[in-house]
Parts: C-alpha cells; structure tokens; sequence
C-alpha cells in the first residue's frame, strides 16, 4: 500500500515546502489542483507564468492580482464544466501512480470528498493562527467543520532544518497510521 498524503492550509503556509520535502527526501511525487488550473489560466490570460513567479517576490500587489483572477477563472471553468472539472484528471493520475502521492493544494470541499475518497489522509498545514470556526482555513473554501478532525502540523519554523525534522516526524506519524489501516483499524487520522 503507498501513502498518500493531502495537505490543507492557506496561502504561504509552507505546503509546498513541505510537499518538497517528500519529493525530495521521502520519493512521493507531488501533485497539486492548481497545476491544471494554472497551466490553463497562463494560455488564456494576460498573464504568463513568469509574471506570477516574479510578482510572489517582488509585486505582492500584482501577486494578490493574479490569485484573484485564478480563482475567477478557476470558479468560471467550474461553473460551465462542472465541480469536477479540475479534479477529475488529477484523481486519474494519482490512480495510476504506483507510488506514494502528496497534494499541496487542497482548497474546496470537492477536491477533499474527492481525495478522501481514493483513501487519502490530510493534514492542515498552520503558519501564523489556526482558522476560527466562522473564517475556516484563508485561501481556501473550507470550513473548520471540514476539516477539524485532521491533525495541525504547525508550520512556526524560520529554520529549514528544524522544519525538515519536523517533517521526518510527520513522516513515521503517516507510516504508523498507514500500518494500523492495514491492520484493520481505520480510525481518524
């Protein structure tokens, strides 16, 4: 059986830093919703790739921009296509991945049911403050309700090698729940 790992959580938490480190360090290979989203968004905006990368260094208020206008047409393609739109290809080829699987961008209600559904285990990746009950988790379209019964992973770490050994932590926390599934107890993650 391979891990498959779902990381929630805001904006610049860390989750993909985190999802580098398992590609990295662990061999998963990384997946993310916005991939599809973005490399569609880039051949029919204004935007090219490059723009988005120098804004989120140098032009935060470009940045905030162009996140704006992914979601709008992220929201319009699944408005005319259906919920599914962007989940379903990503679903196809986590199936075929023969590997253990981590997606750094879990953000709708849809893409979690989804993923729960081919066996995946989440974890909310926190930065500054945990999400209040009626905000839920900033940058995203989930609600604490949602999410709340998943572990934190507080992401306070300004050094790179305390925060990698806090994921080599996460890392035996996701193989000791992995080993008590296969032993016949699914309990909550």
């Amino acid at each position: 059986m391979f891990l498959r790992v779902g990381l929630i959580g805001a904006p610049k938490s860390g989750k993909s830093l985190i999802g580098k480190f398992f590609l990295e360090n662990k061999g998963f290979k990384q997946f993310a919703f916005a991939d599809k989203i973005k490399q569609e968004f880039f051949s029919n905006s204004i935007y090219i790739e490059e723009d988005f990368e120098y804004a989120k260094k140098k032009d935060h208020e470009l940045e905030r921009k162009i996140r704006q206008d992914l979601w709008k047409y992220s929201d319009n393609m699944r408005k005319r296509y259906g919920e599914t739109y962007f989940i379903n290809p990503l679903l196809e080829d986590i199936k075929k991945y023969n590997g253990d699987v981590i997606v750094t961008d879990i953000r709708t209600v849809e893409e979690l049911k989804a993923l729960k559904s081919i066996g995946m285990s989440f974890i909310v990746i926190v930065r500054d403050v945990f999400p209040n009950r009626e905000e839920g988790v900033q940058g995203t379209r989930l609600s604490y309700d949602k999410i709340s019964k998943y572990p934190v992973f507080w992401n306070c770490f300004d050094d790179l090698g305390a925060l990698f050994k806090s994921c080599e932590r996460m890392f035996t926390t996701l193989l000791r729940k992995e080993e008590k599934m296969e032993d016949g107890d699914d309990s909550t993650f």
